[in-house]
């Protein structure tokens, strides 16, 4: 399209009227001095003149073509083929392969690929956990025979398609893939994260569909999953290993499980073994096995299924795990005489340890004859006594629970409506076993008013000694400062026992931070046990209010301290890891810690760690101090197998008098494992609702294989629509040509004037 546009100067048409009006008026009023030129001549000198004034207007008005140009705009094509393990399945139409049905559809389309690439730039790429291009040649692409790829990382492969591409003009990014993303940090980012950054950008991604969701119906697959086992147990007592197996393609038959365990260092027997019937096709088959360890010792336990006949993957058949066996056995008995919430949450808190057999026992009022036998010497190293008059014990049972305490058992004495002297233990063999006080005065029959010299009404807050708010008894926290401001912090309890501490006996927590306030916590030594005495019947309220793991931590501090474990739980310095089962390239985060004799935490001990791989190299870690606790990652993880990590802790001055020993070096181990598991093949369904998310978010599409030509032949049709229009101004007064015609035009006048006389 071209149109003509005129601009006179000064924007102004008036201006350039009375311009020429008044040059025109010049050339025919103002008499020409040319008496000799003939009338002939003065008419072609008058022409020229006019001429030259037309050229002149035709400057003023400074006319100028404009007119459109179209240019095509070149654009981008992306072609993202998925070569991950999981595309080898063959659930295709035939038999075939997702993997060969993808290569296939972007082969049958290479007409229109080589028309798209004439005038647009075409990039292919393979990806699994990152893109590998491919390059695009006449006759086509040619891929790998097998799809390799360990992991599919789509989110993480889009990114790296908007990196690429950034600045360019893309004409559609197409995906064959199954939908499933199987991978690992940090290639782990969320497709629908990505395929935003798409949609703010206004680019599409089109999707070619492969695999079906069904595809668990076709294949045959075993896999031992959600391994539970207790991290710790004490020898001959009973470790509890459970966990489920997932079943695909295998009903009717019968599928046997063994439970493998290290008798020896290295040397794996087994233990226990079952069979399940299998009878769907697709199941998920519970399994348990109880066995008690012989020896003490870092022990590695397996649940393996022989490889199944036709199986497609044989690395998911097994999982393993640590279990740390420990020297001795820890049984505690609970005694109770009435219900309460109490008795609930302290079960629950030391239900939660495995190296501790926890019995509960309920003696109702007017029944007796319960307890003599679970009293007897060497059944149990610990005694909980909780809100039971002394009227529910026969003749016998009080005194075998004294003798029990006096060759060092420990027992601790609940606080309750009818316990310590109200209960009448005043004149039983408990009195001189107790750590508190009592009298004849204090005995409150059942059913009597509460009373107030007896017990503390309302909410009632714990503060430790500041002598022992170091004690491991009250020890919460590592940090001393977290520790105490926890105290301060944590739920109240509801009322407690008014208790008068024996002289002999030690307070290690008060009511509140005045020397005189009602002790609520004392301890002290009979024979060579250990007894606490506990005004608090409500340490339930820190479970219910959020703080259970300082409940369990609490109780089981307690339980130990009583059967004198404390100094056995884990030895001089051990090293704590969250889990011992770890995927490769994962992060393994640990701590290692050390304590004193005393039973207390050695803050900041000074450590080394090194880690041993399957392949029996060693590494050594670089160690942060947090806090007052050692910690330390280990990332080198890539190799499947047993790993090994041993902490040395030397002891400072300051440390070694706690130890009791000087310059001493301790040293600690403790193992987990790199699971050699295909995320690929483990569970290789295909997801289709992620390809739907993403191309909904875009503004593209989800196509079957076939339509893939069909889809680039429309791509085609809409870059015909990527052009670039642009207008271009081009004026006619300010050229060459012109200034050279006015120049000839005023030089022949000129000319002619001179030659016939006129100048």
């Amino acid at each position: 399209m071209v149109r003509l546009t005129l601009s006179p100067i000064f924007e102004s048409w008036f201006f350039v009227a009375v311009v020429i009006t008044v040059i025109l008026l010049l050339i025919f009023l103002v008499p020409l001095r040319m008496t000799r030129v003939s009338a002939k001549h003065r008419l072609v000198i008058l022409l020229l003149r006019i001429g030259c004034v037309m050229l002149l207007l035709f400057a003023m008005l400074r006319p100028a073509i404009i007119y459109r140009e179209t240019t095509p705009l070149p654009a981008s094509l992306v072609i993202l083929l998925d070569q991950s393990e999981s595309m080898s399945i063959t659930d295709e139409v035939g038999g075939r392969s997702r993997y060969d049905i993808a290569c296939d559809a972007v082969n049958s389309a290479n007409e229109t690929l080589n028309t798209l690439s004439k005038r647009h730039e075409i990039s292919t790429y393979l990806f699994d956990r990152q893109l590998q291009p491919l390059t695009w040649e006449r006759k086509g692409l040619t891929f790998p025979e097998k799809p390799l790829g360990s992991e599919t990382a789509i989110g993480f492969s889009l990114q790296q398609v908007l990196e690429q591409t950034a600045g360019k003009r893309l004409l559609g990014t197409i995906l064959l893939t199954d939908g499933t993303q199987r991978t690992r940090p940090p290639y782990d980012l969320l497709p629908q994260e990505t395929a935003a950054h798409f949609r703010d950008n206004g680019d599409a991604i089109y999707v070619v569909r492969l695999g079906h969701s069904g595809t668990l119906d076709i294949v045959q697959d075993v896999a031992v999953q959600d391994l539970l086992v207790n991290d710790r147990v004490f020898v001959k007592n009973e470790l509890l290993v459970s966990g489920q197996l997932r079943v695909q393609g295998f009903a009717g038959r019968r599928v046997p499980v063994s439970l493998f365990f290290e008798t020896s260092p290295g040397q794996m027997a087994e233990v226990a073994r079952q069979e399940y019937e299998i009878r769907e096709t697709s199941e998920t088959v519970p399994f348990q096995f109880r066995y008690e360890p012989q020896t003490p010792g870092l022990s590695k336990l397996t649940v393996s299924v022989p490889t199944q006949p036709k199986e497609l993957l044989e690395t998911n058949n097994s999982l393993s795990s640590f279990v740390r066996v420990l020297d001795g056995g820890l049984k505690v008995l609970y005694i109770e005489g009435t219900w309460r919430h109490e008795q609930t949450y302290l079960r629950r808190a030391l239900n939660a340890s495995p190296d501790i057999q926890f019995d509960y026992i309920r003696v109702p009022t007017g029944v007796q004859g319960l307890l003599l036998e679970k009293l007897q010497p060497g059944e149990y190293m610990a005694f909980v006594l909780g809100d039971i008059d002394s009227t529910a014990f026969e003749s016998g049972e009080l005194q075998a629970l004294a003798d029990r305490v006096h060759e060092g058992a420990g027992l601790i004495l609940l606080g309750g409506f009818q316990s310590f002297g109200a209960g009448g233990y005043f004149n039983t063999p408990l009195a001189d076993v107790s750590p508190v006080a009592m009298t004849t005065l204090d005995r409150q029959q059942p059913g009597e008013p509460i009373r107030d010299d007896l017990h503390i009404g309302g909410e009632v807050r714990l503060y430790p000694v500041p002598l022992f708010r170091s004690h491991y008894l009250l020890r919460l926290s590592p940090d001393l400062a977290t520790n105490e401001k926890l105290w301060r912090t944590l739920p109240t309890f509801q009322g407690a026992n008014r208790l008068r501490a024996k002289p002999t006996a030690q307070v290690l927590a008060r009511a509140s931070d005045t020397a005189d306030s009602p002790p609520l916590l004392v301890m002290q030594n009979h024979g060579s046990g250990r007894v606490l005495a506990f005004a608090i019947d409500s340490t339930w309220r820190w479970w219910t209010h959020g703080y259970a793991d300082e409940h369990k931590r609490l109780w089981r501090q307690v339980i130990l301290w009583l059967a004198k474990y404390d100094d056995l739980l884990e030895g001089d310095c051990w090293v704590e890891l969250d889990k011992t089962r770890f995927l490769p390239g994962d992060l393994v985060s640990f701590r290692v810690r050390a304590k004193a004799k005393t039973g207390e935490e050695i803050l900041s001990p000074n450590a080394t760690v090194t880690v041993e791989t399957p392949d029996g190299s060693t590494q050594p870690v670089v160690l942060v101090d947090e806090n007052g606790v050692i910690t330390g990652s280990f990332r080198a993880t890539q190799l499947p197998g047993d790993y090994r990590i041993t902490a040395s802790v030397q002891t400072e001055v300051a440390s070694s008098e706690l130890l009791g020993e000087s310059d001493s070096v301790k040293s600690a181990s403790a193992r987990f494992l790199v699971i050699d598991r295909n995320v690929e093949l483990d569970n290789p369904i295909a997801s289709p609702m992620v390809l739907e998310n993403i191309t909904a978010m875009t503004g593209g599409r989800t196509i079957a294989p076939e339509q893939f030509p069909q889809l680039l032949e429309e791509l085609a049709k809409q870059s015909s629509e990527l052009v670039e229009q642009r207008e271009t101004k081009k004026t006619l007064y300010d050229t060459w040509p012109f200034l050279l015609l006015f120049i000839v035009c005023v030089s022949v006048e000129w000319f002619f004037r001179k030659r016939w006389g006129a100048v």
